[in-house]
C-alpha cells in the first residue's frame, strides 16, 4: 500500500489537533481561580485545536476537488486565524456535502459567545497583557474577564440554583472560620482587588460551573469533529474509487474518538484522555 505525499502531514495534523484539544479541555475543566495559568492554557489550546480542525476541513475539501492536490502554503495562510470566518467557510462546505447540523451557533447563545471569545483570543486578546503595558487595549477585552462573564452566564442558565448556593455557602463558611487569621491580596479575573470573602467564593463558583461549561464547549467541538470526519470519509471513498494505488486522505475521525459522551458523562469527566 502506498501513500500520497500529503497523507503523513494530514495524519500528523490530526494527531496535533487532537492533542491540543485534550490539553485545552482538561485545563479548562480543572481551572479554578487563582490558577490563572490553567485558564490561559485552556484558551490557547482550545482555540488552536478548533482552528486546526476547521482548516483540515478546508484543506481536505480542496484536495477532494483538485485531484488530491493540497493547497499551497499561501492558500492555507489565507484562511487566517479568525474562527468566525472559518466557521462561515466550513458551513458552506457542510451544506454542500449534506452535513446540515454544522454551522455558527445561534446568535446570542452561550455557544456563540464561546466561539466569538475563542476567535478574538486567536487574533487579538492573547496579546492583552503585553498590549496593556503601554496603554489600555481598545476593541477587545481582557480574556480572563471575558471568560469569567461567560462562566457567569452558564452559572445562571445551566447550574441548578440549589447546587450553586451549596458551593457558595460552604465557601463563605470556610471564609468566616479563617477571616480573623488571614489577609488577602489578590486580583480577580477582572483585574480588581478581591475582598477576603470573594477569594473563597470565586473558586467555589468556578468549581461548580466548570462541568456545565464543558457541556457547552462540547456542543461546539462535536459538530466540527463530525464535519471533519464526514468530509474525510467522502474524500477517502473518492480516493479508493479513482486511485487505489495511493491513499491520500487519512480516516480523520479515528484521531478524535475520545471526544464524545452524554452531557452527564461530560460533566463527570475531568481529564482527556
Amino acid at each position: 500500500m502506498a501513500f500520497g505525499p500529503a497523507f503523513a502531514a494530514l495524519q500528523n495534523e490530526g494527531l496535533l489537533a487532537s492533542g491540543c484539544l485534550a490539553v485545552g479541555l482538561t485545563s479548562l475543566r480543572n481551572a479554578q481561580f487563582p490558577d490563572k495559568a490553567a485558564f490561559y492554557t485552556g484558551f490557547f489550546q482550545l482555540s488552536i485545536s478548533l482552528e486546526r480542525v476547521l482548516k483540515l476541513v478546508l484543506i481536505i475539501e480542496h484536495m477532494r476537488k483538485n485531484a488530491f492536490r493540497p493547497p499551497t502554503k499561501f492558500e492555507i495562510k489565507q484562511f487566517g486565524h479568525e474562527l468566525v470566518r472559518l466557521y462561515g467557510e466550513c458551513e458552506r462546505i457542510a451544506h454542500s456535502i449534506g452535513v446540515v447540523r454544522f454551522g455558527m451557533p445561534a446568535k446570542g447563545s452561550v455557544e456563540a459567545q464561546i466561539v466569538n471569545f475563542l476567535s478574538e483570543f486567536a487574533t487579538k486578546s492573547r496579546y492583552y497583557n503585553l498590549d496593556s503595558l503601554g496603554s489600555s487595549p481598545s476593541g477587545y477585552d481582557d480574556p480572563l474577564r471575558a471568560w469569567d462573564n461567560i462562566l457567569s452566564n452558564i452559572l445562571k442558565t445551566d447550574v441548578p440554583v440549589s447546587k450553586a448556593e451549596q458551593f457558595v455557602t460552604q465557601a463563605r463558611l470556610v471564609h468566616d472560620l479563617f477571616e480573623d487569621s488571614i489577609h488577602v491580596l489578590q486580583h480577580g479575573m477582572d483585574g480588581q482587588l478581591l475582598s477576603s470573602e470573594d477569594a473563597f467564593v470565586v473558586p467555589a463558583r468556578h468549581e461548580v460551573v466548570a462541568p456545565y461549561a464543558m457541556v457547552r464547549i462540547f456542543a461546539i467541538i462535536r459538530p466540527a469533529l463530525s464535519l471533519l470526519g464526514e468530509i474525510a470519509r467522502q474524500a477517502f471513498a473518492e480516493n479508493l474509487k479513482n486511485d487505489r494505488d495511493f491513499h491520500h486522505i487519512p480516516v480523520m475521525h479515528e484521531f478524535f474518538q475520545l471526544f464524545d459522551g452524554s452531557p452527564a458523562e461530560i460533566r463527570r469527566k475531568k481529564r482527556w484522555p
